[in-house]
């Protein structure tokens, strides 16, 4: 039997918002580089991109598999990652060597290095005007760099120390945090190049992130999350989350708020309607950077003293969401079976079938895609398949469909369904 397995990413749905806070588990844990701080993911070429200052690198990880794919060459202390997801872009603040590296996502090649200003620390991309917004903590400055040319657009003064930045592409606004000893957070108009306004968060704020859905700005703070209406320019409410909150990140399907802390080793999840912390989760050692998958709404946390990424999902049980159709088809040609499902960690497929001489369900070695295609002979006329789906979340089980092969004489249906857990759920797979 000739089998060929599909590619993963089509025919899951999106799992959904999460439903209560047992929904958040720490799912993988991954080895990157030494002393990783940014990461930033691309969601459909379906990679994470993990900086690392000792290493001058960035590492590739396969969203999902987890295994790493790829190591590019950056600059010295490489340190912040953004991602243009419109242009497939990969932005990269080198520290170290006062520079900006430019990396094509489809290649993984650096196909620029732009000057920026003294210790360039956090980024962030403008997906609409593809430009990247840079802080330098040594300059107090954010650069502005123009992907088209590959070149410094301007350099806007701001506050004292620069860290966290974030874009709102849509109101056309950066926003920038003064870290060192500062309270404040400048506002840029993105167009302009210019400061237009000044906002009081709270003391030495770090990571920033925005919410353009829900008109907040979120502003890590030594005091906790600073949320900051858009509208109004002011601090609606501080949140407690962990100790030395560090940066921040937003699905903005979900509204979900992840926050690193440095010094407890912890990733916070809130609800961003609510402001309440739904969960907070264990990471690594000094968990800094922080990005989430929009497709999977899965986060990534950079554990800067532990060498390794923290993946937080939400698990949500396995439904097939598309069930496989009977199939008739010659003696002699490909016979192909589809399901497709939604969860959270994305399930495994395993294939099964029921021959008409046979008692039962049995599993199809190394059938374990969305897609089932194998040569259909005459002895697999009235066979029956089904799929089923696992994660640590749960198991689904498609409804059975037949195969009838010219030729053959079809069966009827099996008169006693399964019941029960499937005869071959195999051990619960890893969540890569």
């Amino acid at each position: 039997m000739v089998l060929a397995l599909s590619a993963v990413p089509p025919g899951w749905a999106a799992a959904g918002p999460a439903a209560d806070a047992a929904t958040f588990h720490v799912v993988a844990t991954l080895p990157v580089a030494a002393r990783p701080v940014g990461v930033g993911v691309e969601p459909s070429i379906r990679a994470v991109y993990v900086a690392s200052g000792p290493a001058q690198s960035v590492s590739v990880i396969d969203a999902d598999t987890g295994l790493a794919t790829d190591s590019i060459p950056v600059g010295a202390g490489a340190n912040g990652v953004a991602v243009d997801q419109v242009s497939r872009t990969v932005y990269v603040t080198n520290t170290g060597a006062n520079t900006v590296s430019i990396i094509d996502a489809k290649t993984n090649a650096v196909t620029a290095t732009v000057p920026a200003g003294p210790q360039p620390y956090f980024v962030a991309a403008d997906p609409r005007a593809h430009t990247a917004y840079v802080t330098n903590v040594g300059g107090n400055t954010v650069t502005v760099i123009d992907m088209a040319t590959a070149s410094v657009r301007a350099t806007v003064m701001v506050g004292n120390q620069p860290a966290g930045v974030a874009v709102d592409p849509n109101a056309r606004l950066v926003y920038v945090a003064s870290s060192n000893l500062g309270d404040t957070m400048s506002v840029l108009d993105a167009d302009a190049d210019t400061v237009v306004a000044t906002v009081t968060v709270g003391s030495n704020p770090a990571g920033v992130a925005v919410d353009p859905g829900l008109g907040a700005v979120y502003v890590a703070t030594a005091g906790g999350l600073a949320v900051v209406d858009t509208g109004t320019n002011t601090v609606t409410a501080t949140v407690p989350v962990g100790a030395n909150p560090y940066a921040v990140a937003v699905d903005l399907t979900t509204h979900l708020v992840y926050v690193t802390s440095l010094d407890d080793g912890t990733v916070a999840v809130l609800d961003g309607t609510t402001h309440a912390v739904l969960r907070t989760l264990p990471a690594g050692s000094s968990p800094a950077g922080v990005d989430v998958d929009p497709l999977d709404h899965t986060a990534y946390v950079a554990n800067a003293g532990s060498d390794n990424v923290t993946v937080v999902g939400r698990w949500v049980p396995p439904v097939v969401t598309s069930q496989p159709a009977d199939a008739a088809v010659p003696s002699g040609e490909m016979a192909t079976f589809t399901v497709a499902g939604s969860g959270s960690p994305r399930p495994r497929v395993r294939w099964q079938r029921r021959l008409p001489t046979q008692q039962g369900w049995h599993a199809i070695p190394e059938a374990d895609g969305l897609t089932l295609s194998f040569l259909a002979t005459a002895r697999l006329d009235g066979t029956w398949y089904r799929a089923v789906l696992t994660s640590p979340a749960g198991t689904a089980t498609s409804d059975p469909a037949q195969l009838t092969v010219q030729g053959g004489t079809p069966i009827e249906p099996p008169t006693e369904p399964p019941t029960g857990p499937p005869r071959y759920p195999g051990p619960q797979p890893p969540p890569f």
